[in-house]
């Protein structure tokens, strides 16, 4: 088995009891899987050489993987709720195959191209970092939202939105 399999297996296998600890948010480790799994890759382009390098680069990577395949659904059933879970997990497969279908051969044409997969690599890292960018985006915008109701609410009392700052 290769380090990124059986790392990716145990971070499976750890993150998931994880996720029922109260101290533990899920959003945040999915989004440290998504930034360990998108940005590792970067690292091991730059020093392919090493074989410590590679092999911790390919650990981190596995880690991230894990993570990421663990709380997918997890992140589903808190943003959409239980009653929607089938619909919307269904939808998140489908709309994910479709990125998988159009994104491998982009990546392929790229090594073929270039006749290494330092750019396939560095092209699936970049999608990763745009997906880790847009869920950071998006997480900011959802917070200040609910901190501006929330002080709107309380009839604008000692709740400011200088956390978003």
């Amino acid at each position: 088995m290769s380090t990124a399999a059986v790392v990716d297996l145990v971070s499976r296998l750890v993150a998931s009891p994880l996720t029922d600890l109260p101290c533990v948010d899920v959003c945040n480790l999915y989004r440290l899987g998504q930034l360990v799994f998108s940005t590792v890759p970067f690292v091991l382009v730059s020093k392919v050489g090493e074989w410590w390098v590679v092999l911790s680069c390919m650990a981190l990577f596995g880690m991230g993987l894990g993570i990421i395949y663990v709380l997918d659904a997890l992140i589903v059933i808190q943003v959409m709720g239980v009653q929607h879970l089938s619909s919307v997990f269904g939808l998140c497969h489908f709309f994910r195959c479709l990125i998988f279908c159009v994104l491998g051969p982009v990546g392929g044409e790229l090594r073929k191209t270039t006749g290494n997969y330092t750019a396939s690599i560095i092209f699936y890292s970049c999608v990763m970092l745009t997906g880790f960018l847009l869920l950071l985006v998006t997480s900011i915008y959802s917070y200040c939202k609910k901190d501006k109701a929330s002080s709107l609410n309380d009839n604008h009392s000692t709740h400011s939105i200088t956390s978003c700052a």
